[in-house]
């Protein structure tokens, strides 16, 4: 199914018929996950595994303004995040980011590490432009609200792999319905991961794998803000069926490109791997 196809599934979702009932919509979810899985487990099942090593590479190509000054933005993020159930990930990210603006080039570099290990929970980062180390201000307010930006963090990482998160407290997951276009039919599966994030999957109805998953935020400002996952080319990795490529769009427009490098499942961690940093 090609991204003009899963875009006109999303418009017709909005005349979607719900079922009225939770049970019934709860197990319907749990029987679309289970043939999910099945679908993209191929010498291994999904649910033998128990953490992943996952390196990815993203390209982001962005423009806007400051004063009505234009600014054209190319960034290329190396993510690695390692997860081990339950409660255990580490995501390090790099990122190498160029603004363009009045002809002139800025380049900018940061890195950024969350370790999430039971309720203990560390962020760190460090950036750098034209060189030069900078300091970084900003913080997440509490650690509770870490936790939880790295929860959603993990869940758009590590679902559309496993099909499960790796926290102890597994959101539920309710059917919703179906959306279809001319040719093809998706089963639509909502979950909340808290008041500010939920998602919206779905799958293809006859292959079982997820086509699609829209982000819906409430930012600070407590305006809504939608971000939409596309999932393509699945190849096999490691003894799961994979989607080797990500296209996620904001405001009707493509702004990055993810592709899986590296999948290794069960790798074998080093005893303080998941230490938290001081």
């Amino acid at each position: 199914m090609n991204i003009l196809k899963i875009v006109i599934l999303s418009l017709i979702c909005a005349g979607t018929t719900f079922a009225q009932n939770v049970d019934e919509n709860r197990q319907k979810a749990t029987d679309i996950l289970t043939k999910a899985g099945l679908a993209i487990s191929k010498t291994r099942k999904n649910t033998d595994v128990k953490g992943i090593n996952l390196k990815t590479t993203s390209f982001v190509k962005d423009s806007y303004k400051i004063r009505d000054e234009p600014i054209e933005n190319e960034t290329s993020i190396e993510t690695e995040i390692s997860v081990q159930f339950l409660n255990k990930m580490k995501l390090k990210s790099n990122f190498d980011s160029k603004n363009f603006f009045r002809g002139t080039q800025e380049s900018n570099q940061s890195s950024t590490e969350q370790i999430l290990n039971g309720a203990q929970f560390s962020n760190l980062s460090e950036a750098f432009v034209n060189g030069e180390k900078v300091e970084l201000p900003l913080k997440y307010p509490s650690k509770q609200e870490g936790i939880a930006a790295a929860k959603t963090s993990s869940f758009i990482n590590i679902f559309p792999i496993l099909l499960n998160v790796f926290w102890t407290d597994a959101p539920n997951y309710k059917y919703v319905g179906t959306a279809e276009s001319k040719s093809d039919k998706a089963e639509i599966i909502e979950v909340f991961l808290s008041e500010a994030d939920s998602f919206r999957l779905f799958f293809d109805q006859k292959t079982g794998l997820l086509l699609m998953m829209i982000q819906n935020t409430l930012n600070k400002q407590n305006i809504r803000q939608e971000t939409k996952h596309y999932f393509s080319d699945y190849q096999e990795k490691d003894g799961l069926l994979v989607a080797n490529k990500i296209k996620i769009e904001k405001n009707g427009k493509i702004m990055e490109e993810r592709k899986v490098n590296e999948l290794k499942i069960n790798p074998t961690f080093r005893a303080d791997f998941f230490n938290v940093r001081k």
